[in-house]
C-alpha cells in the first residue's frame, strides 16, 4: 500500500481533488477525524474538557467560541493541538490498517507540513492556487472578505515553501474540468512510480 497525503492552502481545492480520487480510492479526510473526536463522550471532547472546560455547556463543546479562543491564543492552540493531534493521527492508521487490500490511500491532511506529518507518508500532494484566484473564490463560496483570508494564510506556511517540500504539485486555477484532467495526470504519474 502507498500511503498520500493531500495538502493545500485554505480555498486550494484540496476537498475537490479528494472528491474525484474518492471515485476510484480510499480516502480519509483529518477535518471530519478531528470533528467526531469533538463529538460528546469521544476521546478528543473528553481529552480537552479539563483544559477548556469553559467552552462546555451541558456537556457540548462549543467548538465555534473555542476556534474563535484558539485563533487568537497561541498558547492556547499548542495545548489543542498538544492533545486533538496524537488522537487524530492515531485514529488515521486506524483506518490505513484497515485498508490493507488497497494499492493507495489518500489522506487529507490540511496542515500537513506546518504539523510536520510528511513522514508518515511516502508522498505528499500538493494543491496550489495563484493567491488572486483564491481571493475570489473565497469571497464566493464562502463569503471570506481578503482581510480575513490573510488572516488564515498567515497561520500557514508560504505555497512556495510547500512547493518545495511536495512530491508532486496540481495547480488549481481553472475549472472543474480542468482539475479533473490534471488529478488524472497525477494518477498516471503515480502509476508510473510504482512501475519503476
Amino acid at each position: 500500500m502507498i500511503l498520500i497525503g493531500i495538502t493545500g492552502s485554505i480555498g486550494s481545492g484540496k476537498s475537490s481533488v479528494v472528491s474525484i480520487l474518492k471515485e476510484k480510492f480510499q480516502t480519509i479526510d483529518c477535518d471530519q477525524i478531528t470533528h467526531e473526536l469533538l463529538q460528546p463522550n469521544n476521546k478528543g471532547h473528553e481529552a480537552i474538557k479539563p483544559y477548556f472546560s469553559g467552552f462546555y455547556k451541558d456537556n457540548i463543546l462549543d467548538k465555534q467560541a473555542l476556534s474563535k479562543h484558539v485563533f487568537n491564543n497561541a498558547d492556547a492552540l499548542d495545548q489543542l493541538e498538544k492533545i486533538i493531534h496524537p488522537l487524530v493521527l492515531d485514529e488515521v492508521f486506524d483506518q490505513v490498517a484497515k485498508c490493507k487490500d488497497q494499492d493507495f490511500v489518500f489522506v487529507e491532511v490540511p496542515l500537513l507540513f506546518e504539523v510536520q506529518w510528511q513522514d508518515y507518508f511516502d508522498l505528499v500532494l500538493l494543491i496550489t492556487i495563484d493567491q488572486d484566484i483564491l481571493y475570489q473564490r473565497l469571497a464566493v463560496d464562502r463569503n471570506m472578505l481578503k482581510a480575513k483570508v490573510d488572516e488564515r494564510l498567515m497561520r500557514q506556511l508560504p505555497q512556495k515553501l510547500k512547493m518545495e517540500l511536495a512530491d508532486y504539485i496540481i495547480e488549481n486555477n481553472g475549472s472543474m474540468k480542468d482539475l479533473r484532467k490534471r488529478t488524472d495526470e497525477f494518477l498516471i504519474w503515480l502509476d508510473q512510480q510504482i512501475k519503476e
